[in-house]
């Protein structure tokens, strides 16, 4: 049998454990962390009302509406795209890198993967890394063929500047892949490539964005413009936090790459358990060395080689500063995993024995991995079982599936022209395919807002700490009155150094006295006097009318408040309070603004409440 037929055999092997192992794992659901199921809705309202996504990278739920076409909202038939694209991406992978790297390497390497439970979750999940990977497998092959292997025509530069977009639209960290273009033309001193590939490329995304303000007049110029001033900041939920300086994003630079390079990489391929203390700098280190040393080589002596370490560079260096050190998420790394073993193998494969070891380790790593995929079938059974039998909620949390229920009861009981508030709308939407309003933080106000509301003659600003005052029958009483001059929420700590729940309000200053007695006997203390306030609120706050025109505007009759994990595996008894922080602020100046209407669960439970706006 020729070589050729042999490998395409084997190759038709591992194609079919991938199709065996998938259709065993395989999740009728959407997962619990929501992203998948935003991509679907998205999805929908481009179907729908020509809405073009503009949070996350628009390209992949408008190829999610070319299905959607077709199957609805069928979420086994969406769910097989993924399936296809991780399929694709092995096809062109080994298509690619056939000619670089021993045949025995490369069906392993590919093997590795295959049988990778963390590769097939993606598989069969409506996550966007499966179209990325396959999209970034693409472009290297054509920058390959067309850019290194040969002189490229000029319509191949249109041909690679659209590719380039491609990545750009289906994922926002795939700017990158502009970066690494650049470089390899830098790095081997392609003058006239980089001036044909700098205007080509500025032609084509200038063509984009002015198709996109023609065609989509509302949207902003840049999909991610929203999402990057959160990933700018200090918090990506907590706008008061402020936004990082130069030794924060630095700072961020070094622990991203601890978490991604040292620990997430090295569990993927199974050589760290998912229990295991995580390596601390010297691994990271040892990483950088070691790729810092395969890039070298691979310029002198593999073109190919060298431009896909340019991309995984461009990608990690790229991720690790863009996003905050608590997103810590596999599918960062994920995406670059298969060309880091590629440039791995490849290198060892240039010592005498280094084949043989490069076939050890990558066995190891397969054996590894199918056993803890085999370990998840078997996990996965039972809830296969139940979902393929009808229901969908079996194999969620209690937290979650009361959630669920809720969401389904908040679509078949809102009036035609309202809306229900809750924490993960997508998630919600995929259950009831109703208008949701996602709430995922409190909208803050900075400190200098809150400050220069103090500085008027006509009233007097007055911070009180309400923190133990709760459940007092006077309180109650100096609530009602002070309703109509409460300005604000924020959090504060007093001499001692303890948080403090602080009400700021401006009271007339021909009533503030009487106020200022009432809150005394309401035990709770009180700050006077524009200076000490506006000390005490440098971290801003939550604007109360603010929240409430922000509820308004939406038309949101109804809110979830339900008891979602903070820790989605355990019940640690920490939820999300997002929603219950928001209602709160809001009841201290509307008392009767919510109305418990149902209850749904006994534990964990998801608690519906009917909104009515006060009359001004």
């Amino acid at each position: 049998m020729k070589k050729s037929n042999t490998g395409i055999l084997l190759l038709a092997a591992c194609i079919l454990v991938y199709g065996l192992l998938t259709a065993l794992l395989f999740d009728v659901k959407v997962s619990d962390g929501g992203d998948d199921s935003s991509y679907v809705q998205s999805a929908y309202y481009f179907l729908k009302a020509g809405t073009l996504p503009g949070y996350q990278g628009p390209l992949y739920p408008v190829a999610l509406s070319a299905v959607m076409l077709f199957s609805g909202m069928h979420l086994v038939i969406l769910k097989l795209s993924s399936v296809l694209f991780l399929l694709l991406f092995f096809i062109v992978f080994y298509n690619t890198y056939k000619d670089v790297a021993g045949r025995a390497v490369l069906l392993l390497l590919l093997l590795c993967c295959i049988v990778n439970a963390h590769f097939l979750y993606y598989g069969y999940h409506l996550y966007s890394e499966a179209f990325f990977m396959l999209l970034m497998a693409v472009t290297i092959r054509f920058f390959n063929r067309h850019f290194i292997a040969t002189e490229p025509v000029f319509a191949q530069y249109l041909l690679l500047s659209v590719l380039l977009l491609a990545c750009f639209l289906a994922r926002t960290a795939g700017i990158f892949c502009l970066m690494a273009v650049f470089l390899y033309f830098l790095s081997y001193r392609k003058w006239k490539n980089m001036g044909i590939y700098l205007l080509v490329t500025v032609a084509i995304f200038g063509a984009y964005f002015m198709l996109k303000k023609i065609i989509w007049p509302d949207t902003k110029n840049l999909h991610f413009s929203t999402q990057l001033a959160s990933l700018l900041q200090k918090d990506f939920y907590n706008q008061a936090s402020g936004y990082e300086d130069v030794t924060g994003m630095l700072r961020r630079l070094l622990d991203n790459g601890k978490q991604y390079l040292s620990y997430h990489f090295a569990n993927i391929t199974g050589f760290l358990p998912d229990t295991a203390a995580r390596p601390g700098y010297f691994a990271t280190l040892l990483w950088y060395i070691v790729y810092g040393y395969t890039m070298w080589y691979f310029f002198r002596c593999n073109r190919l080689l060298y431009f896909t370490g340019l991309m995984v560079i461009s990608g990690c260096l790229v991720s690790f500063l863009a996003l905050q050190v608590s997103w810590d998420q596999e599918r960062i790394i994920l995406v670059y995993v298969p060309f880091m073993l590629i440039l791995l193998a490849a290198l060892l494969e240039q010592w005498r024995t280094g084949a043989v070891a490069a076939c050890i380790l990558l066995g190891i790593s397969a054996s590894i991995n199918l056993k803890k995929t085999i370990g998840k079938i078997e996990e996965h059974q039972p809830e296969m079982t139940e979902n393929l039998s009808g229901n969908l909620l079996y194999g969620y949390t209690p937290d979650l599936a009361n959630y669920l229920e809720a969401a389904k009861w908040c679509g078949a009981n809102r009036s035609k022209d309202s809306v229900y508030a809750c924490r993960k709308p997508s998630i919600a939407f995929i259950f009831s395919p109703a208008p949701n309003f996602g709430i995922f933080n409190v909208p803050a106000v900075t400190g200098k807002v809150l400050t220069d509301s103090c500085s008027s003659a006509a009233y007097t600003p007055v911070l009180l700490d309400i923190s133990r005052a709760q459940g007092n029958a006077a309180y109650a009483v100096f609530l009602e009155g002070a309703a109509p001059f409460m300005y604000a929420v924020a959090s504060f700590n007093d001499t001692g150094n303890n948080e403090r729940i602080g009400l700021l309000c401006r009271f007339p200053v021909a009533m503030t006295a009487a106020f200022l007695e009432q809150a005394r006997t309401a035990a709770m203390p009180v700050y006077t006097g524009v200076p000490v306030i506006q000390g005490l609120l440098a971290n801003g706050g939550y604007q109360i009318d603010e929240l409430r025109n922000n509820l308004q505007e939406h038309r949101v009759s109804h809110m979830i408040m339900a008891s979602l994990r903070v820790d989605p595996n355990r019940n640690t008894g920490y939820i999300i309070t997002t929603l219950h922080r928001y209602a709160f602020y809001l009841s201290l100046k509307y008392p009767r603004m919510f109305t418990l209407v149902k209850t749904i669960g006994n534990t964990e439970p998801a608690m519906i409440y009917q909104i009515r706006y006060p009359q001004d």
